[in-house]
């Protein structure tokens, strides 16, 4: 089971699962707090999308998104994703 909220450089955020369509695997909003995963999808798709989201927001909560683009950013994520996703486990 994965959580329903987790904490990201000390701030919690609300993690929401629900039927996102077929082409939205999850997103993230630093305002809302909030990070929402695809519920249609499987458990281990889930698990790596929530990872992927979380690290939008580790970037994010410091302020890495003024300063960066969001293509700049997506290549970032994607490589911590991709480089540390098989050492993650979330209960």
């Amino acid at each position: 089971m994965l959580p329903d909220t987790i904490v990201i450089l000390g701030i919690k955020f609300k993690v929401e699962y629900s039927d996102l369509g077929k082409d939205l695997h999850g997103d993230s909003d630093i305002d809302k707090k909030l990070i929402r995963i695809n519920s249609m999808m499987g458990a281990d798709t889930q698990k790596s999308t929530l990872f992927h989201e979380c690290i939008h927001m580790a970037l994010r909560v410091p302020g890495f998104d003024h300063i960066i683009s969001m293509k700049t950013e997506e290549a970032i994520v994607r490589c911590l994703e991709h480089a540390f996703n098989d050492w993650i486990t979330i209960p």
